[in-house]
């Protein structure tokens, strides 16, 4: 299994190197394939359904949408990690910047869904301590 820092250092390297200024086009190339690969295998699966994130929307239906929101970004993630591997492995990956930059805003607006929700879950709907 693996942690948050994993998942959020992978998405900071990336972040960096679609940044970085390499000797040569192919280093970067190869530098932006090991990064979306370590992303990958770092990036959460989805909640299984009877996970606690799953259950919360029993005991708070209206979080219900927010939850399927959430497996929307997750998948949509998945597929872009995927479209852009896809693209390094062919012979001229084209400008493949934007598409990536456009994948470290999508996990990062993930990251922030996933926080608001267990805000709402913890402190509106099911309580937190004070």
């Amino acid at each position: 299994m693996t942690g948050p820092d994993q998942y959020g250092d992978a998405i900071e390297r990336l972040e960096r190197d679609v940044n970085a200024s390499y000797s040569s086009r192919s280093d970067w190339l190869r530098s932006l394939r090991s990064d979306l690969e370590r992303l990958s295998a770092v990036l959460p699966p989805p909640p299984p359904d009877d996970s606690p994130i799953e259950r919360l929307t029993a005991d708070a239906p209206r979080l219900a949408p927010a939850v399927r929101r959430l497996d929307d970004e997750h998948d949509h993630i998945r597929s872009r990690i995927d479209a852009l591997n896809s693209r390094l492995d062919g012979p001229d990956p084209g400008d493949i910047e934007p598409p990536v930059r456009h994948l470290v805003a999508d996990v990062h607006r993930y990251r922030r869904l996933v926080s608001r929700l267990i805000y709402e879950a913890y402190e509106v709907d099911i309580g937190g301590e004070n």
